[in-house]
């Protein structure tokens, strides 16, 4: 998994790629830690191949750090927006 960000007028832009299971989650984490509660803050799943259970555990905490409304995910493949949408998180946050 490589995590990178990038700070665009208001917006926090963070690029995820490869895998985000059991092995990566914890490196997500500290990675995510590090980046303060943000205006707007945008995950950009392009490259994301696969995402575990524990994936969106971190997803989650994200989420829950952020005020309503500033945390989107964009460019999600038809197979991990699927899990977004059979768990419901697509109904909590803006998946694209």
């Amino acid at each position: 998994m490589k995590v990178t960000k990038e700070l665009t007028d208001k917006t926090m832009i963070v690029k995820v790629e490869g895998w985000l299971d059991i092995q990566s989650n914890k490196e997500f984490a500290a990675f995510m830690s590090e980046i303060p509660v943000q205006e707007k803050l945008v995950m950009d799943f392009q490259n994301l191949e696969y995402i575990s259970s524990s994936g969106i555990r971190e997803i989650v905490s994200v989420v829950l750090r952020q005020p309503e409304g500033t945390f989107s995910i964009i460019n999600v493949s038809p197979s991990i927006k699927s899990v977004f949408e059979m768990i419901g998180l697509d109904k909590k946050i803006s998946i694209s």
